[in-house]
């Protein structure tokens, strides 16, 4: 896709919400955590110098594998569907992969260079600060044939890990792109992902590597065909020692507009 258009002149408030409907069930937003704008749900402000949102948003880093690194813009994140169900969501809050409480800078310049960082703040009453906290950022460039980016988020842990002074730590970073050639756009992209044990501090940490090749072809503007292969290559799985592991997924898309905001999908 080509760069984003620049703000236009002056200031200008943003906000947005979202909040997710069970189709089959008619259940709205997430009723086991409270959460009725369970999507993201921010305000902020965005001028020539960029924009500062705030509230419950994804972090920079999620922004980044959705505009660059997956072709699937991270919509696959469910294990049993990629191994991409990992990255990207908080693993100490019920893999949610967007954050509350949280102040976002992000850049996009006309240019093509794009960068963003974010915090979120610790809710723990008696922790101090750091408990819950998380930070990311992200870098990339985007233009008509490349669009290459990197990116890293960590995550503390709600609690203190037993017998310890800190708490335990999710992290990840990610590096990839792709390129146009044609009607053609391959991908190729690496993720690192560490997890601490959040009971016991002499477990191993958990440590998941993720390869990740795909190939986008779009024949007519209309059709929208996507290959991904993803090989995820696990050591310490749930911090046990020696529970190592392999796995290989494929992922084929196929997507035909019938307008501009109607999408037939097949995956």
């Amino acid at each position: 896709p080509p760069p984003p258009p620049p703000p236009p002149p002056g200031l200008q408030a943003v906000f947005r919400l979202e909040k997710s409907v069970a189709l089959d069930t008619g259940v709205v937003g997430r009723p086991a955590t409270g959460t009725f704008w369970d999507r993201q749900s921010f305000v902020g402000l965005q001028g020539s110098w960029g924009s500062v949102t705030f509230g419950r948003q994804f972090h920079a880093m999620i922004d980044r594998v959705v505009r660059t690194t997956d072709m699937n813009n991270a919509g696959m994140l469910t294990v049993h569907h990629t191994p991409m169900g990992l990255y990207g969501v908080n693993r100490f809050a019920g893999f949610d992969n967007r954050v509350n409480n949280s102040i976002k800078y992000r850049l996009d310049t006309p240019t093509g260079l794009q960068l963003g960082a974010s915090y979120a703040m610790g809710e723990s009453a008696s922790g101090g600060s750091s408990l819950g906290s998380s930070y990311s950022a992200d870098v990339g460039y985007l233009d008509k044939t490349y669009n290459v980016g990197a990116g890293v988020v960590s995550y503390n842990s709600g609690t203190l890990v037993p017998g310890t002074a800190s708490p335990a730590k999710h992290q990840m970073v990610v590096l990839g792109g792709s390129m146009a050639l044609g009607s053609l756009r391959p991908y190729l992209s690496y993720y690192k992902a560490t997890t601490d044990s959040a009971v016991n501090a002499a477990l191993p940490e958990q440590v998941n590597s993720i390869v990740n090749l795909g190939l986008r072809w779009t024949p007519r503007p209309d059709v929208d065909l996507r290959a991904a292969y993803y090989t995820d290559k696990g050591r310490s799985l749930n911090n046990v020692n020696a529970r190592d592991g392999r796995k290989d997924s494929l992922v084929l898309v196929g997507q035909l507009a019938l307008s501009k905001r109607t999408l037939l999908n097949a995956v």
